[in-house]
């Protein structure tokens, strides 16, 4: 595996960089690239099981004395596979499409390289103007709620990962809603706020009746010609969740069209994200304090990410891959994270929680519960 790894990821640059922060602005940092990665220090044996390794890297912070990525071989894999890789990274070098990137250029059907060489660029905001910008300013300044902590008020971490069945899922998906066909973004999205509003009740009976519960949906931004560009090239609109409808249907059709102008928010957002790149240079600290209010739970109660693997079938030195698995970062106390990851026609749920202890395999059961509800009402 270091081997492959030195030979396909070795001319990418990015996958050397380190973190450098300025004596005088501790807050603040650049990436450098002191030389090329050791991959005995960056392809690792992980010693346990893969949902053992799911919990344990969860809150395990990775450091930034070598570059922030480690590629981790799982001997005892799940999902009566042979072994497993996990690749762990910081987000603020990589984005869930740059992990997929890289996974497939391991593969022995491994794509052109090329364009993962590139720096990634920046970003158009095409068709978007400043009052488009100006809705996601306030958005992101809206007033939302957490998600309850229950009666004991003990927050824990817990991970969850579940196999969907893929004839369910795909039924589910068949169904065509307002002219469109469902998504796994739409699904996951009416699938969550019905598992949400089942353990907790609608959003008017929570702690904060009057303030809506907000998911933040991450959307790729690169352009067609930049599929395979490396970094961190995502924006991520933040979405008033339907709670208080209470047929999966109507769920669906508020989800879809809440879903729908994803990707022209997401330009918005990264415009956003310019103007306050710009500002830093008069006011320093704002940044720094929108991004201690972007990550508060009550900011955004849930992160919902969907993944699908690029080609119908890969392997590693004939092994056919048979899962993909998204463990999405752990947030604060009163927020989820959920992840639907297609390959090959199989479909894997994971959910991290910072709840109750166990919230995480509850609310993954209700998920599915979900699903299998909205497919069978398009059977």
């Amino acid at each position: 595996m270091r081997s492959r790894v030195v030979e396909r990821w070795g001319p990418l640059d990015r996958m050397s960089w380190v973190r450098a922060t300025p004596h005088n602005q501790p807050a603040r940092f650049h990436w450098t690239c002191p030389g090329r990665f050791d991959a005995a220090a960056q392809v690792l044996d992980s010693g346990e099981k893969l949902e053992d390794l799911l919990t344990s890297h969860v809150d395990r912070p990775l450091g930034y004395e070598l570059p922030p990525w480690r590629l981790l071989v799982v001997r005892d894999a799940a999902y009566d596979g042979d072994f497993a890789l996990a690749l762990v990274a910081q987000h603020a070098l990589l984005d869930g499409r740059s992990l997929v990137t890289l996974l497939s250029l391991l593969m022995d059907d491994a794509p052109d390289p090329a364009p993962a060489l590139r720096p990634p660029p920046a970003v158009p905001a095409e068709g978007v103007g400043w009052r488009d910008v100006g809705r996601e300013l306030l958005t992101l300044f809206a007033p939302g709620q957490a998600i309850p902590l229950g009666a004991t008020g003990d927050p824990r971490p817990s991970v969850a990962t579940v196999a969907l069945p893929s004839e369910v899922v795909r039924t589910a998906c068949r169904r065509r809603i307002d002219g469109g066909r469902v998504t796994l973004n739409h699904l996951l999205v009416a699938s969550v706020t019905g598992a949400l509003s089942a353990r907790y009740g609608p959003a008017g009976r929570w702690p904060r009746a009057s303030r809506p519960v907000y998911a933040m949906v991450p959307c790729d931004v690169r352009g067609g010609h930049e599929a395979a560009e490396l970094g961190n090239i995502v924006a991520a609109p933040r979405f008033p969740l339907p709670l208080d409808l209470d047929d999966p249907l109507d769920r669906l059709r508020a989800s879809g069209r809440l879903v729908a102008d994803i990707r022209h928010r997401g330009r918005a957002q990264r415009a956003l994200g310019s103007a306050f790149e710009t500002a830093r240079h008069f006011a320093p600290w704002l940044p720094r304090t929108l991004g201690t209010h972007g990550v508060d739970a009550s900011h955004v109660a849930a992160a919902i990410t969907s993944l699908k693997w690029p080609v119908t079938a890969s392997s590693w030195n004939g092994g056919p891959l048979i899962r993909l698995v998204c463990l999405s970062p752990l947030h604060r106390p009163g927020s989820a994270a959920f992840s639907l990851a297609e390959v090959v026609g199989t479909v894997t749920l994971t959910v991290v929680c910072h709840l109750s202890a166990g919230e995480a395999q509850r609310l993954a059961e209700a998920i599915t519960q979900e699903v299998e509800a909205l497919a069978e009402h398009a059977g």
